[in-house]
């Protein structure tokens, strides 16, 4: 049985893990916390397999619909994974490797919107898939 966690700001269920931003490693957290723009997850971070990630954490990009992410503990360290574009961050935790994969997919995103024009028929594909779940914050 898979535990799947949800990471939907500002709020934080029990059992969160916080980037916080005071320190390279995020805290984990109890009780019922509201800290804007973190990844909530539900139940054992030990044990988690799957999150559904809802920030990038980066104030110019917004996820509109939730990131399916597989955690891959196999190896050293762990994976957070998101297998429709073949993408990843690796850390020590998941919670790190989790960051990790958002900054990559800030990166993905500012490269193929800036190219989009010069674009393969994967990288479009891959342009088509980020931005049904990722978009520029209107300011």
């Amino acid at each position: 049985m898979s535990a799947t966690a949800y990471a939907f700001p500002p709020r934080i269920e029990t059992g969160a893990i916080l980037d916080t931003g005071s320190s390279p490693e995020p805290q984990v957290g109890g009780g019922n916390t509201a800290l804007p723009g973190l990844i909530g997850i539900q139940g054992s971070a030990e044990r988690l397999d799957k999150i559904n990630l809802g920030t990038l954490f980066d104030g110019r990009f917004r996820v509109q619909r939730p990131i399916p992410v597989t955690l891959d503990r196999s190896g050293e360290g762990v994976s957070a994974i998101w297998h429709e574009i073949d993408e990843f961050g690796h850390a020590d935790s998941a919670s790190v490797a989790t960051v990790e994969l958002a900054r990559s997919l800030v990166e993905l995103y500012c490269t193929l919107e800036r190219e989009q024009m010069n674009l393969g028929r994967d990288l479009e594909r891959i342009w088509a898939v980020l931005k049904q779940h990722i978009e520029p914050v209107r300011r």
